[in-house]
């Protein structure tokens, strides 16, 4: 004598009376393959919907938080052929020590000027210090990027721009 037991689009047939052993292997692999793994398939394919889109509203949050900065940057660059040392950039409300400057290269910082201000920057190039006066402009903003030249005859050319 045959079971054979429908449940939706699910046939289950077991060839003997109470060969329960067989039955719920046969039931259990039946109905965990066809009625329950879909469901599976279906919450693991939304819970990755949902992280992939949370992942990307935090990118799109996050990229101009970080590319905009609230500060001015100012880039320091040594046109002279002399190594600096000692090199201090200061103005209204800030003084930032940069430490040494090799020939040709830059270094830049992101100052917090408490109001509108020029800038100064001290450093020693052979064996002498040099205290050029302060120059340029800018003010409390993040838009403005300064950049402080210091050229062969170790004077300081200042510019700035907004962005």
């Amino acid at each position: 004598m045959s079971i054979s037991i429908e449940i939706g689009p699910i046939t289950i047939q077991q060839g003997r009376i109470g060969d329960r052993t067989g039955l719920d292997r046969l039931f259990s692999r039946k109905i965990s393959r066809e009625l329950h793994a879909p469901f599976t398939r279906w919450d693991e394919a939304e819970v990755m919907k949902r992280i992939l889109s949370n992942f990307l509203l935090f990118l799109f949050f996050l990229i101009p938080a970080t590319s905009c900065s609230r500060h001015p940057r100012v880039t320091v660059v040594n046109a002279s052929a002399d190594p600096l040392t000692n090199l201090v950039l200061s103005g209204s409300g800030f003084s930032e020590l940069l430490g040494s400057l090799a020939p040709g290269e830059q270094k830049t910082v992101e100052v917090r000027p408490s109001a509108d201000t020029g800038l100064t920057l001290n450093f020693e190039a052979k064996s002498t210090t040099h205290t050029p006066p302060a120059d340029g402009y800018f003010e409390a903003s993040g838009l403005y990027r300064v950049r402080a030249t210091v050229q062969p005859d170790f004077s300081v050319k200042v510019e700035s721009e907004i962005r």
